[in-house]
């Protein structure tokens, strides 16, 4: 009963699971370790106005319309 009323010996017992510990956390760093990572992204757009990209889309294709009777004319003069 003595022994357990000491404050020193209550104070070296308390040193001892905290040095416990330590060791237990030294060892740790030699073990290998995982980690794992998730994320979620993503990116949303609305139209303003269909009218624009129907205006784009039919630019695109006259542009390469176009291109197409250049090349033509080309392989036309070459043969």
């Amino acid at each position: 009963m003595a022994l357990e009323g000491n404050p020193g010996l209550i104070a070296e017992r308390a040193n001892e699971a905290v040095a416990a510990s330590d060791v237990k956390m030294a060892r740790s760093s030699y073990y290998p370790s995982l980690s794992l990572s998730a994320g979620l992204s993503g990116f949303t757009r609305e139209a303003s106005s269909v009218e624009s990209m129907i205006s784009q889309s039919r630019a695109r294709v006259s542009g390469q319309q176009e291109q197409c009777r250049v090349l033509n004319q080309l392989y036309g003069l070459l043969g």
